[in-house]
């Protein structure tokens, strides 16, 4: 297995053909396209009301070991946390690899600032953030576990920068695909990403006609049309003139 993978940013139809796609949908037709693990379990939306899907900018923590520490400011911004706002451009989503940690904060109210300068859409942390008032007003989208308090050194130290990482148990590569809504977060293999945008569409288009057939026939069980099987798909060809 090769783990230094260059970071590649999707190309714009990509990103546009996972473009308001629900993370139920996007995370059933992962698992048809044989990925069973893709939700990032635990990681919630701190920002209600956002959705967004962009590839992930990788930062991972290690538990803090004192004698790594920085000998002084000069050095600590020159850390991998600093480096990321550096890297991160527009569309991009910074996932924060914190092993689920709960006792410091990896995200703060000017670390999201800057974010949202370089015009990232969002971050996503298996951790802890704080400042969550600051950060909601920035209009960056955040999903973590939670707040603290605490700061970050204290208890884990950034160490590294588009590696391989895991978000909520869920194995992400730099250049994934992350996917957000107020369900949470699903993370995308970038070389399926375009048969998943597929199958995910086919899935809402179905599920829309199923909810639409069930308001206009009450009288009708849902198991006569769901789960989708041949009859379902056969009825929503002929609504659609295709049969």
């Amino acid at each position: 297995m090769i783990w230094n993978v260059p970071f590649e940013r999707p190309a714009p139809e990509l990103i546009e053909a996972l473009q308001g796609l629900p993370s139920a949908a996007v995370y059933d037709a992962l698992m048809l396209c044989g990925v069973r693990r893709s939700f990032a379990t635990g990681v919630l939306p701190m920002t209600p009301g956002h959705s967004m899907v962009g590839p992930a900018v990788t930062l991972r923590y290690l538990p803090t070991r004192e004698d790594l520490l920085p000998a002084d400011e000069e050095e600590r911004v020159t850390w991998a946390d600093f480096q990321a706002l550096e890297f991160a451009r527009p569309g991009d989503v910074v996932v924060f690899d914190v092993g689920g940690f709960m006792r410091a904060a990896v995200l703060g109210d000017v670390f999201a600032t800057r974010l949202r300068a370089q015009g990232a859409l969002g971050a996503v942390i298996d951790g802890c953030i704080r400042d969550l008032k600051e950060i909601r007003e920035t209009g960056l989208g955040v999903y973590a576990r939670g707040c603290h308090a605490g700061p970050v050194t204290v208890e884990v130290m950034p160490a590294a920068l588009n590696v391989p990482a895991q978000c909520g148990g869920v194995t992400v590569m730099p250049g994934d695909l992350a996917l957000a809504d107020e369900d949470g977060v699903v993370f995308i293999p970038r070389a399926l990403a375009a048969r998943v945008a597929e199958h995910a569409r086919e899935k809402e288009m179905l599920e829309g006609f199923i909810r639409r057939q069930l308001l206009a026939h009450p009288e009708m069980p849902a198991g006569a049309i769901y789960p989708v099987r041949d009859k379902t798909r056969e009825a929503y060809r002929k609504s659609q003139g295709l049969a």
